[in-house]
């Protein structure tokens, strides 16, 4: 839902018309493959010493997932042998800055708090599996229903995994951080309105998923969203309003939020509706898409032509009400 709202045509091109940019010849490096790989070398690392209150994986355990790694699908040729040797090299040179990061982890975002927080799950899906979802899943025919927006039953249906999830207490009441690793060079952030504008739900939407489908108490208070750079940068704050840096505060309008605009990008997309109407013209710039999707062009036309912002965008209400 994210890249609809930021690119419905660009959505509608990768999602409904599949279009593939053709590869180039040679090799190349596929960085989704080795951010997965990366996950679930934590995912692994972290079951091992889950139920110790409090630690971390060492780095020597770290290790030890990382050689133990296998590529996914049919069998390599010899060729590309040596190209997993050198996607393993990278994972463990990745490795080696974790232990340092979770210590920074439990510094900033793990003080304070009466016991843990500590790891209560790891790659918690909810809603049916899709063909995506690695093998290693565990628990997966027992998991919960999709959490809805609104929440009630002709709600929209929202499936996910959360990387992790930290439970522990504070002043006597259950309280959870939610924590997503990135692979990328820079971590996201988002602010209120972009969860209006539905550009930015994974974190909130995660928070508020945990309540709904079970994961984590009713009655348990959200505490951080954490975006965790394991290449470089470490565990950050995800909410970029740095004055309210737990997500307690903001929690009942980023809910509000949620169960309006889930509904609205859902009802676009079945509708078939894709202008080409990024949030920023430059998110096409570099698209593999560019050619058939100029987006300063398209933008200059539909701001004249009143096609601007599309329905589901905040500023779309407030122009309505300006009329």
């Amino acid at each position: 839902m994210e890249s609809f709202a930021a690119n419905p045509f660009r959505y509608f091109l990768d999602r409904v018309l599949r279009v593939e940019r053709p590869d180039p010849p040679g090799l190349r490096e596929d960085r989704m493959n080795r951010g997965t790989a990366m996950h679930a070398v934590l995912a692994r690392a972290y079951r091992r010493t889950m139920g110790e209150d409090g630690i971390d994986p060492t780095l020597e355990l770290l290790r030890e997932e990382v050689a133990s790694m296998k590529p996914r699908g049919r069998l390599l040729a010899r060729w590309h042998e040596g190209l997993w040797e050198t996607e393993r090299a990278l994972l463990a040179a990745w490795s080696e800055a974790f232990p340092a990061q979770a210590a920074t982890y439990r510094s900033d975002f793990g003080s304070n708090w009466d016991e843990g927080p500590s790891t209560s799950q790891l790659e918690a899906a909810f809603g049916y599996r899709t063909p995506e979802e690695e093998d290693e899943v565990v628990h997966r025919d027992d998991r919960p229903d999709a959490a809805r927006f609104p929440n009630r039953p002709d709600g929209v249906p929202v499936t996910g995994r959360i990387d992790r999830l930290d439970v522990g207490t504070i002043e006597g009441e259950t309280a959870y951080n939610i924590v997503d690793y990135k692979t990328g060079s820079s971590l996201p952030k988002f602010a209120a309105e972009q969860i209006a504008g539905g550009t930015s739900l994974q974190l909130a939407l995660y928070a508020i998923a945990a309540k709904r489908c079970g994961l984590v108490p009713a009655d348990a208070v959200a505490r951080f969203l954490v975006y965790w750079g394991v290449k470089e940068e470490g565990p950050k704050n995800g909410v970029s309003n740095g004055r309210k840096k737990c997500v307690e505060e903001l929690l009942p309008t980023l809910e509000d939020d949620l169960d309006a605009i889930v509904p609205r990008l859902a009802e676009a997309i079945r509708g078939g509706v894709f202008p080409i109407s990024p949030e920023k013209a430059e998110t096409q710039v570099f698209s593999d898409h560019a050619r058939v999707g100029r987006a300063a062009e398209v933008r200059a036309v539909a701001e004249r032509l009143e096609k601007w912002p599309p329905p589901w965008h905040p500023a779309a209400e407030e122009s309505d009400d300006d009329e």
